[in-house]
């Protein structure tokens, strides 16, 4: 016969096995735990810098799409218009330096125009650059450059610390176009109606070139990001077993 202390360990021991059981079965019926909080916030971490290099490389295809084929057509524009109009710059005579004494007869062409002179300059490249002046190709590429880049920032600089950012960019890019076009006057390369008239078509042509060619203003740069999963903020939770007693 078994001695008091041994039935007590046997009993003991059998309540171990059964509540182990007991255990066991209870945590086959348990769903794994979720995925911790923390991956799931290095997942979105990660997607989100994707997200945002994809929606870089949006906002940059207009710049590169829109903005380099415009300039191509005005500086074609440009081109042609020297060609087929031409017309005298203000310092033509600085450069030119014709020789109208051989053609200037004082009883004869008084009160005339010159048209038949003879220019002492031997640089025939500044000669024929002296005679295209209309219309300004700086005031031309500089406004339609401007008026491109004003309005990209009006579309794409939407950020919260961008009120005063944005405006004070525009007005910036607004004075250099003027100052660029100022300059060419001041320094008689240009006449005021050649700025003039290169300078409008620069701002034309970034007007239908952002309008009309570049998707700019017909989508919404700001939903541009890929969809990312939702991150579950639902409580993880933490299963243990505990022995059961017997009543």
């Amino acid at each position: 016969s078994l001695g008091p202390q041994s039935s007590t360990a046997t009993r003991l021991q059998l309540n171990h096995d059964e509540t182990s059981h007991r255990v066991l079965s209870t945590d086959r019926r348990v769903h794994p735990p979720k995925q911790p909080l923390l991956n799931q916030l290095q997942h979105k971490m990660s997607r989100s810098l994707v997200d945002e290099i994809e929606v870089a490389q949006g906002r940059s295809q207009p710049i590169i799409s829109g903005g380099g084929l415009g300039a191509l057509f005005v500086q074609l524009m440009m081109d042609v218009g020297k060609i087929q109009i031409g017309r005298l710059r203000p310092h033509f005579l600085a450069v030119c330096r014709p020789d109208v004494i051989a053609y200037c007869d004082v009883n004869v062409t008084r009160h005339q125009y010159v048209t038949q002179y003879t220019c002492t300059n031997l640089d025939l490249s500044a000669v024929r650059r002296s005679r295209t002046s209309f219309p300004s190709a700086h005031a031309s590429l500089v406004f339609y450059s401007a008026t491109f880049l004003i309005l990209y920032l009006q579309r794409t600089l939407t950020w919260r610390w961008s009120t005063l950012l944005r405006p004070t960019l525009q007005v910036s890019l607004a004075l250099s176009a003027m100052f660029v076009s100022i300059t060419r006057i001041r320094d008689n390369m240009h006449h005021w109606s050649d700025v003039v008239v290169g300078g409008s078509i620069g701002t034309i042509t970034a007007l239908f070139m952002v309008l009309f060619v570049s998707d700019l203003y017909s989508r919404d740069v700001n939903q541009d990001s890929l969809e990312t999963e939702p991150l579950n903020t639902e409580p993880t939770h933490l299963y243990m077993s505990v022995p059961l007693r017997e009543n």
